[in-house]
């Protein structure tokens, strides 16, 4: 049997030796083992000495805002304004007007549109008839549009949804 020469030998000993010193080099100089200091899972973090941060208020408010609950009876829109129209009263208009037989949107899309979210980028919206809009009540700062077979009013500046009267242009 031959003996194992320095030649073979010299490559396992360096791979030996690399693999001993290599989670030397990624350690941390100062001792810490690497999570944050160590050893303060358990305790509470107090940030700011537990005075009330600005960001609180506005995750609750972005809380309230995602509330799935309907709004009965009439929309406020402004605090001056309040929406009152119906399906009985828009529907005929649209039949006036040749506006039927449109379909739905996607049944993907069609989750996203929603009273108080904003309009989905990348809907199909149909331009109304200026003279159909006429017939609608008009609000400062909100357009009527047409999206699949509802008509829905929408914040100009915002295009947040105000209100969706569905199946009007089916």
């Amino acid at each position: 049997m031959k003996k194992p020469t320095r030649n073979r030998c010299l490559p396992l000993v360096l791979i030996l030796v690399f693999m001993g010193i290599s989670p030397l080099a990624f350690s941390d100089p100062n001792g810490n083992n690497g999570h944050g200091n160590g050893n303060k899972h358990n305790k509470e973090f107090k940030g700011n000495n537990g005075q009330k941060n600005k960001d609180d208020d506005h995750y609750k408010m972005k809380q309230w805002n995602n509330d799935n609950s309907s709004i009965q009876g009439t929309l406020r829109i402004a605090p001056n304004i309040s929406f009152s129209v119906s399906f009985g009263e828009v529907r005929p208009l649209a039949i006036e007007y040749g506006l039927t037989g449109y379909k739905g949107l996607p049944p993907g899309i069609a989750k996203q549109v929603r009273r108080g979210k904003p309009l989905p980028p990348g809907i199909a919206k149909k331009i109304l008839p200026s003279k159909f809009i006429h017939q609608l009540p008009a609000y400062a700062g909100y357009e009527w549009k047409m999206s699949g077979k509802d008509l829905i009013l929408v914040a100009i500046g915002t295009a947040v949804i105000a209100e969706i009267i569905e199946n009007v242009f089916e």
